[in-house]
C-alpha cells in the first residue's frame, strides 16, 4: 500500500507514517522510495563515516546498563538497582544477549555487568558476522530496545513520576560521558562563544545520526533545527506508534531539560546561557529545535533566570 501523503502543498514535503497517527511524520526530506533503515539514511545526510556511527551506537549500548545501575543506586539503593538492571536485561532478545557476549568485555555476569567496548568498527561487525551497515542498524536498534525496556521497567515498578527521575539521570550521565569525546573531536579545550556552542551542538546530534541545520548564530544566540532522529524512527518501527509516543510524552521534556542543563553546567556556561529544546518530532513537531540564548539578552519573562 502506498504511503499516504498530504494533499496540500508544503514548503518542505512531509509524509505521514500512516493515517492512524497523523502527528508522526517522516523526517523532512525523506525519500519514501529509499527502503534502507532510518539510521543508514540519517548518517548519510550528516556525512559521518559509517564506521564512526557503528562504534558510537555500540558504545552507547555498552554504557547504558552501567548508567542505569548508577542512577538506581543513587535513587533507590543497590538491591533495587540489581532488580531493575536484571529485569531490563531479561526483556531483551536472545539475539541482543548473544551479540553483547560476542562484542563486549564483561566485568561480571550479574548487574551492573561492567560492559566495555575494546573493538574497532571492523571488529564489531566481524564479531556479529554482519556487514558494517547491518551491524550499525543492529546496535542502533539494540540501544533503542534497552532504553525503551528500561523505561517500561521503571514506570511499571515506580510509576511515571519516580521512574522519570531515574531515567533523566541516565541521560544526564550520557551527556557528560560524551562531552569529553565531543570536545576532543572538535579540538575545543573550552566552549565560550556561540560559534563554539554551535559546533558542540552539531557534534552531539550528528554523533547519533541526526541531521542538523544551523538557523541563526549571533554573539548572543544560536538556533539549530534537527531534521532526522533514527533513535525515534526505529523506536516507532520496533514498538509501534502508540507505545513510542506514550513513552516520549512522559519522558522527553524533563529528560531534555536535564540533559542540556548538565552539559551547560559542565562547560561552565549555565550562568551565562539559557539552553532549551522547544520543538520535538516525537511530540508531533515536524522537526526538533535547539535554542541557546545569552541570559543577558533574554527579553523579560522570556525564560527563567536560573
Amino acid at each position: 500500500m502506498a504511503t499516504p501523503r498530504f494533499t496540500r502543498e508544503l514548503p518542505l514535503r512531509q509524509e505521514l507514517v500512516d493515517q492512524e497517527a497523523p502527528f508522526l511524520m517522516r523526517p523532512l526530506g525523506d525519500d519514501p522510495d529509499d527502503s534502507r533503515n532510518w539510521v543508514l539514511k540519517a548518517i548519510e545526510k550528516t556525512g559521518q563515516p559509517l564506521e564512526d556511527a557503528l562504534h558510537t551506537w555500540a558504545l552507547g549500548f555498552s554504557l547504558e546498563p552501567g548508567l542505569l545501575w548508577n542512577a538506581m543506586v543513587e535513587e533507590k539503593g543497590e538491591d533495587e538497582a540489581r532488580a531493575v538492571c536484571a529485569e531490563t536485561w531479561s526483556r531483551l532478545s536472545e539475539e541482543i544477549h548473544d551479540a553483547a557476549e560476542a562484542t563486549f568485555a564483561w566485568a561480571s555476569a550479574e548487574p551492573p555487568f561492567g560492559l566495555s567496548l575494546e573493538l574497532d568498527a571492523a571488529a564489531i561487525a566481524a564479531r556479529l558476522d554482519r556487514s558494517p551497515e547491518d551491524a550499525l542498524v543492529f546496535w542502533n536498534r539494540a540501544f533503542t530496545a534497552h532504553d525503551h525496556e528500561l523505561w517500561q521497567v521503571l514506570e511499571h515498578r515506580y510509576g511515571a513520576r519516580e521512574g522519570l527521575i531515574v531515567y533523566s539521570r541516565i541521560w544526564e550521565q550520557l551527556a557528560l560521558v560524551f562531552l569529553d569525546f565531543v570536545k576532543q573531536a572538535l579540538g575545543l579545550d573550552e566552549v565560550r562563544t556561540t560559534e563554539d556552542i554551535a559546533r558542540m551542538n552539531r557534534a552531539y546530534w550528528e554523533a547519533i545520526g541526526c541531521e542538523v541545520e544551523d538557523v541563526e548564530t549571533t554573539p548572543d544566540r544560536h538556533v539549530a533545527v534537527i531534521k532526522t532522529c533514527p533513535f525515534w524512527d526505529n523506536m516507532i518501527d520496533m514498538y509501534g506508534k502508540q507505545a513510542a509516543s506514550r513513552m516520549h510524552q512522559k519522558t522527553i521534556g524533563a529528560t531534555s531539560a536535564n540533559y542540556y542543563q548538565a552539559i551547560m553546567k559542565a562547560i561552565g556556561l549555565w550562568d551565562e546561557f539559557y539552553a532549551t529544546q522547544d520543538e520535538y518530532r516525537c511530540l508531533g513537531d515536524g522537526q526538533c529545535r535547539m535554542v541557546y540564548v545569552r541570559r543577558s539578552a533574554l527579553a523579560e519573562g522570556e525564560a527563567p533566570a536560573g
